[in-house]
């Protein structure tokens, strides 16, 4: 039952990260495209950079705080905190 649960969290984090990479290449290939036809009409001192035209959250993502990585022990800790609650939850209905 424990490794069941992992699993399925496991599997709906990396479908999430999935979805987020490809949005994230969809907007920057917009904003390319965007880019391209402004700079287009532009002469060449005046062009700009694909970040000045459209800025995008991920683009100071240096700048943000990345939480690390979980233990092992860590990721234990919450998947019983979890079962615990489920099982609690089974209990009471």
């Amino acid at each position: 039952m424990d490794s069941e649960l992992r699993t399925i969290f496991s599997a709906i984090e990396k479908f999430y990260e999935l979805e987020e990479t490809r949005q994230q290449q969809e907007w920057e290939r917009t904003r390319w495209q965007a880019t391209t036809l402004v700079n287009i009409q532009l002469k060449r001192g005046d062009r700009m950079k694909v970040t000045q035209l459209l800025p995008l959250p991920w683009d100071n993502q240096e700048k943000l705080q990345v939480s690390k990585p979980l233990t092992y022990e860590e990721q234990k800790e919450r998947f019983e905190k979890i079962d615990a609650f489920m099982k609690q939850r089974k209990g009471t209905s």
